[in-house]
């Protein structure tokens, strides 16, 4: 049983105009509801290229900060930097330290240019040397998504990740920023 209750922001939304429309949700599980949830062997890949630079890289680095927090015991973690060069930070295991993990994070800096499916493919990889059924095994890309170095298509980038997912490997793209690109800038 849900149990809500709705109370309208505005009274009527005009049809035949532009109209925006801003809704905000507060979802809370009953505490009998709440199980256990299965152990996660996260990836976090975060894009440092010049693009992300100032608040764009600032919101990345909180988001994975954020997901560091999460983690319990039995879960794994590799973290994956990207901008013309990929570098793992952080690679897969048991996070001993989250504090000393956060540091990594906090302590990225932008570089180059955007190589985001190397990145994604590092970060893949990092997952799926410890895939396990019994766990969610999945990549966090974190990027404005400005691919424009290396692999850029983004019909083969996600032909990619299905084949990602047939292999066990889920994978979850936050875009950061107000110029988040879904496409790569030469099929503009």
């Amino acid at each position: 049983m849900i149990d809500h209750d709705v109370t309208p922001a505005i009274a009527a939304v005009v049809s035949d105009a532009d109209s925006h429309v801003y809704l905000a949700l507060r979802v809370q599980a009953r505490a009998n509801t709440v199980a256990a949830r299965l152990p996660l062997n996260l990836a976090i890949v975060l894009d440092r290229s010049g693009s992300m630079g100032g608040a764009k890289l600032e919101r990345a680095q909180a988001a994975a900060c954020r997901a560091v927090d999460q983690l319990q015991a039995g879960d794994r973690l590799a973290v994956v930097t990207f901008d013309d060069e990929v570098e793992v930070v952080v690679p897969s295991g048991p996070v001993g330290d989250p504090e000393a993990v956060k540091a990594l994070i906090q302590g990225i800096r932008t570089g180059g240019s955007t190589a985001l499916a190397a990145g994604w493919d590092v970060g893949m990889r990092e997952v799926g040397r410890f895939v396990s059924a019994g766990a969610l095994n999945r990549v966090l890309l974190l990027s404005d998504g400005q691919a424009n170095i290396g692999l850029t298509d983004p019909e083969e980038i996600a032909r990619r990740v299905k084949q990602g997912d047939a292999l066990g490997v889920s994978t979850s793209a936050l875009g950061v920023g107000d110029d988040y690109q879904l496409s790569s800038s030469r099929e503009r």
